[in-house]
């Protein structure tokens, strides 16, 4: 017989379970360490590319200016500060990546946590239904 407090229970996990799906229950299937590795993986590939698009997008805007002076630019420099920008870009995203993702990957364990204690105590409602 279903009781008040079991259904409710039920309820509340089934809620969670829908709502917490797609991003907590995947999150936790992975050590933090792993997570993180992961998220700074995913970031390195990402803002690679994206500092590829502003260069890109910057060389095309100052293609006059490129042009003309082809012949007097200095390539040493020029590299240097290519690589320093994209070096100052890559450590401010993946600083900001690995906060994020530990954030994330914290939030994500308390809530699985507080699901497999509903889920226990759903569990302890069971055995003493089958007792009684």
């Amino acid at each position: 017989m279903l009781t008040k407090r079991r259904l409710h229970l039920m309820i509340k996990l089934a809620e969670f379970r829908q709502d917490h799906q797609d991003d907590s229950m995947r999150v936790v299937r992975h050590y933090r360490s792993d997570y993180i590795a992961l998220s700074m993986i995913k970031n390195l590939f990402i803002t690679t590319f994206a500092w590829l698009i502003l260069i890109g997008l910057f060389a095309l805007y100052h293609m006059d200016f490129l042009l003309t002076n082809l012949n007097q630019l200095k390539v040493g420099p020029l590299v240097a500060v290519l690589v320093i920008t994209y070096l100052m870009m890559l450590g401010v995203y993946s600083v900001i990546t690995y906060m994020t993702a530990r954030i994330r990957y914290i939030r994500s364990f308390a809530d699985v946590r507080e699901y497999d204690q509903k889920l226990r105590l759903l569990a302890r409602i069971y055995d003493e239904e089958a007792e009684s």
